[in-house]
């Protein structure tokens, strides 16, 4: 009987044993229903008012419920793939995994933003670095004409999956020598946990002569080029495994004393990475834009695949680095509308004691790309009235920062909350006649927006006015006067919000006598 059990227990490790070989060969996985992401339902492009929830990720499988515009979504994992589309990578098919009644539905990722997903994040209280990342593709490389054109700093490729980059240590070495600050990154084509572990621990190798000398994080380089290598080898990554492959390879760096941060771009970010993973690291976003709208916290955007810098005869990614700055300017507080008219809109806020003024930030949408419209060079001046090109009858958004200029240079404070207001009704412009006897005419243009108009008359000038009608015409006959006698009229539009009126302002006063 003793031997019987030895027996089945070596059975037994033997066989955890294996499934731990197993596991580690492809990818571990978060544990079932661990929320990895947040968001909420935008079903704003589409006319309809509501995401359904299925019982696989196929619009084949069934419903098993739906979740209203608006509401939010936990995130439990994802499934997308990757396709060649006019010759680029691009997500096709994605769908999350999420919480639902009690268990686990489908949604379309397409119609999912996470939280922030739609407010770009604006790095404040830094300043932008220029700076370039180079590997072998960039060939030979003349970095005293680099340094001389004004680069800062250089991200240089230490390696692409287990082996090094071929220029690296001449690119390091010679920028290190023209006193250019240097990183690294590393471009992953792991697609299993042992991989990323067989990575970092060549990354190691390849960079730890240069330890001492890193003045940027270690990026571990993540994009649709190895998730389309796992397809092909028939692995098809989601969120918790690529979340996993990266938070292995970054944590192995990092217990190793490498400041790490992860590579990638918005598509990646959204589909393969987890919130705890975009929050614990540096993040360097690619993005080609003249803007940056990613909505997550970064500190490098790359902003161009197509540099052209001198001492290097091909092109080159050129980035931004976020140096945070010495100096702490305090975040705007109390920022509210005051007063707003047709085409104005005031707003006013507390002041700033160690500002030397203030910007203001405008959008015709709350989570909207917002533009500078105001610069207040004046930490005591603490309104504006923002007079520029308003539409009557529309609702604008409002931030406001603080800033402090030392030796003719900016730094800037975390933005204000966002306030807003939606700018009235245009004043109606009212014509008077007297198309026959003991009959006045009122007669207006459309106002856009209006619901209707309401009449008011008066016998003089500053007497009390009375509403005589309420009409959704453009015009009212005003009847059954008396003769010879001067009546004073105005009119006011409104429109209904909530059940309630909304007028705008009265018109100017006119008036005739009547025949």
């Amino acid at each position: 009987m003793r031997n019987l059990t030895r027996k089945f227990l070596a059975i037994f490790i033997a066989s955890i044993i294996s499934f731990c070989s197993i596991q580690n060969s492809s990818y571990v996985f978060a544990a079932e229903n661990t929320i990895l992401s947040t968001g909420y339902v935008d079903v704003s492009t589409v006319s309809v008012d509501e995401l359904n929830v299925r019982s696989e990720p196929s619009t084949s499988s069934s419903k098993i419920g739906s979740i209203k515009h608006g509401q939010s979504v936990k995130i439990l994992d994802s499934t997308a793939k990757i396709k060649k589309v006019n010759g680029s990578d691009v997500v096709t098919d994605p769908w999350y995994k999420i919480s639902y009644s009690n268990g686990h539905g489908y949604v379309c990722a397409d119609y999912v933003k996470l939280l922030n997903e739609n407010t770009p994040y604006i790095p404040y209280n830094t300043t932008a670095i220029k700076g370039i990342d180079v590997s072998y593709h960039q060939k030979d490389i003349d970095w005293k004409k680099v340094k001389d054109s004004g680069v800062k700093f250089a991200m240089i490729r230490a390696g692409t999956g287990t082996n090094e980059d071929s220029k690296f240590q001449k690119n390091i070495q010679d920028a290190l020598n023209e006193g250019i600050k240097v990183g690294v990154y590393w471009f992953s084509t792991a697609y299993t946990i042992n991989g990323a572990m067989e990575e970092a621990k060549k990354c190691m190798d390849v960079i730890s002569p240069y330890k001492d000398k890193l003045s940027f994080p270690v990026f571990f380089d993540y994009e649709e080029y190895t998730i389309n290598l796992a397809q092909n080898n028939n692995v098809n990554l989601s969120l918790s495994s690529v979340s996993n492959i990266c938070e292995t390879f970054l944590s192995n760096l990092k217990s190793n004393g490498y400041k790490v941060g992860i590579y990638s771009n918005k598509t990646i970010s959204k589909f393969y990475l987890s919130d705890k993973l975009r929050s614990s690291y540096d993040f360097w976003i690619a993005q080609y834009n003249t803007n940056c709208t990613y909505w997550s916290k970064y500190t490098m955007w790359q902003y161009s695949k197509s540099g052209k810098v001198d001492g290097i005869s091909t092109d080159v990614d050129l980035n931004y680095y976020y140096e945070s700055n010495p100096i702490n300017v305090s975040k705007v507080n109390n920022p509210r509308i005051s007063n707003t008219t047709h085409n104005s809109i005031k707003l006013n806020w507390s002041k700033v004691s160690n500002s030397s003024g203030y910007q203001i930030y405008r959008s015709t949408s709350k989570n909207g790309s917002y533009k500078k419209i105001k610069t207040i060079n004046k930490n005591s001046t603490l309104s504006y009235t923002d007079t520029n090109k308003l539409s009557n009858n529309k609702k604008y958004y409002y931030k406001i920062r603080a800033f402090k200029t030392i030796n003719n240079k900016n730094y800037y404070g975390d933005f204000s909350s966002i306030v807003s207001s939606e700018t009235k009704l245009a004043t109606p412009n009212i014509k008077l006649s007297t198309p026959k006897t003991k009959t006045i005419k009122i007669s207006w243009s459309k106002i856009s927006g209006a619901k209707g108009y309401e009449v008011y008359r008066s016998n003089s000038k500053k007497g009390t006015y009375s509403k005589i009608s309420t009409t959704n015409n453009l015009s009212y006959t005003n009847s059954k006067l008396s003769k010879k006698k001067t009546y004073y009229y105005k009119v006011r539009a409104y429109k209904v919000v909530n059940n309630q009126k909304v007028y705008s302002s009265f018109s100017s006063i006119k008036s005739i006598t009547s025949k």
